[in-house]
């Protein structure tokens, strides 16, 4: 995947003490994003975004745990 491949989507950096701990994203964005980059991550994280509709917050540490966990 390119950095061309990737949909524009809209996030809000969640900040505590002054750093950015994570990102928050609708449920319709976050499925933009998973459209293109399933090979990355778990098929329950792709279900649980489909059924919820509140935005969800996702921490940078979780973010990297997928990503690795898909590129073993």
């Amino acid at each position: 995947m390119a950095w061309y491949d990737i949909p524009v989507v809209k996030v809000e950096y969640v900040r505590k003490n002054g750093k950015d701990v994570g990102i928050q994203m609708s449920a319709k964005d976050f499925e933009k994003l998973i459209g293109k980059m399933e090979d990355f991550l778990d098929n329950l994280s792709v279900e649980e975004s489909k059924k919820e509709k509140p935005p969800k917050f996702y921490s940078h540490k979780a973010i990297k745990k997928l990503i690795a966990s898909k590129k073993r």
